[in-house]
């Protein structure tokens, strides 16, 4: 009987366990991918002009933990990074700064996660304005806004924007995009924003059921222990 005792703490442990694993949040800056896809991040850059979007296409890699266009010569614009602290460095292009041949003279840098396992998520983070300039931030499931926000220019340098999106049900093989462009001066010179944030699998509600369910075996079998003793 002690080995069954044993046996039933030592399941409900895991199950305990496992629940809270499910719980560990992502963390942007940490999961910084070395190289495109690591970790299930991607550095892409979307072309856009006033008649649409282009092509989502992937950035060059440029070395340890940094993403850019080989071709730019203005800091390899666009480009995505991170930083020494806790934050990923983001910067737009503009003005005829497109030089892989689509045609298109805008391109915003998109941080991208692509979700590996079906579930409700829950997706926050903060933006926060670093140059002098106007810029345009965003999230997307896939294509689809889920929250915007724009600096502009006469924004102080430093002001953050939050948000917290709770509850979203993404499908295995969905992608978020976390993204910057430029604002409506249309210039791409201090669009410098920096990002931070987490993306956390909420734990499926079978979990707890299990919990319980060995709660409840536990308690079964104790009140059958006092009966025959009875």
């Amino acid at each position: 009987m002690r080995m069954f005792w044993v046996g039933v703490w030592g399941m409900c442990a895991c199950l305990f366990i496992a629940g809270a694993a499910l719980a560990d949040p992502i963390d942007l800056w940490e999961q910084f991918p070395d190289t495109q896809g690591d970790n299930d991040f991607f550095a892409l850059a979307l072309p856009w002009n006033n008649t649409g979007e282009g092509s989502y296409r992937w950035m060059d890699d440029l070395g340890y933990k940094q993403f850019g266009t080989l071709n730019e010569t203005d800091m390899n614009i666009p480009f995505i990074k991170q930083s020494e602290s806790e934050w990923i460095f983001m910067h737009p292009a503009a003005a005829e700064s497109s030089g892989n041949g689509t045609g298109l003279i805008y391109e915003s840098a998109i941080y991208t996660y692509k979700v590996p396992v079906a579930g409700v998520y829950d997706i926050s983070g903060t933006f926060e304005k670093a140059g002098a300039n106007d810029t345009y931030v965003f999230v997307k499931h896939n294509r689809e806004f889920i929250w915007n926000n724009t600096f502009l220019a006469a924004t102080p340098t430093g002001t953050q924007a939050s948000f917290n999106l709770l509850g979203q049900t993404l499908a295995q093989g969905d992608e978020i995009y976390y993204g910057v462009g430029c604002g409506l001066s249309q210039k791409d010179f201090g669009d410098l924003t920096y990002l931070k944030g987490q993306i956390n699998l909420v734990p499926e509600p079978v979990s707890s059921a299990l919990f319980l369910l060995g709660g409840g075996v536990i308690l079964g079998v104790g009140r059958i222990r006092r009966k025959k003793a009875g």
